[in-house]
């Protein structure tokens, strides 16, 4: 298994439910916002590594199939013989698919009174040679510096917009 993690800063969530009582639950709306955009950055990442492409514009460079690989009986049978991280599309398709994903996908919602998380990934097996997610040679799920701005404004967007509705039906 594999996945991404972001820990954001969520004093303005937590003064926001201290301040108004609420739950964390309140936060799940912006955790599936997330997930979708997520999925749409992984799109793009797929899209940035694909024939020709190797990264650039934020994204990492992967490691570039060895000659003998790209040679190999595997790869040559492979719908995407050509292409880095793709052999079956099962990893792209488990990371993209909106909805609950694939058989492949790893997505749990939590959110009670104090804890609103979001677990997403991929339950694939992934070669130890690829480099796996702590920062190897073909690092498949990542948050850019942008995208980790995105999902700042984003939160700070849909607390504006809670405390904005607080206040409404406060007067």
């Amino acid at each position: 298994m594999f996945s991404v993690e972001f820990i954001w800063n969520a004093q303005q969530a937590q003064d926001y439910l201290k301040a108004t009582g609420k739950s964390a639950k309140e936060m799940k709306p912006l955790l599936l916002l997330w997930l979708e955009d997520y999925r749409k950055e992984q799109r793009r990442i797929f899209a940035s590594h694909s024939v020709g492409n190797n990264g650039g514009g934020g994204d990492l460079n992967w490691k570039p199939l060895s000659p003998a690989y790209v040679m190999s009986h595997i790869k040559k049978s492979s719908r995407y013989p050509q292409a880095i991280m793709r052999l079956t599309g099962r990893l792209e398709k488990a990371l993209t698919v909106q909805g609950v994903g694939t058989p492949d996908t790893i997505l749990h919602v939590t959110t009670n009174d104090k804890e609103a998380m979001l677990e997403f990934g991929a339950n694939l097996p992934y070669a130890a040679a690829a480099g796996g997610v702590q920062g190897g040679s073909r690092q498949v799920m990542y948050i850019t510096p942008q995208f980790m701005a995105r999902m700042t404004d984003q939160a700070n967007h849909f607390l504006s917009g809670l405390i904005a509705a607080n206040r409404k039906g406060n007067t």
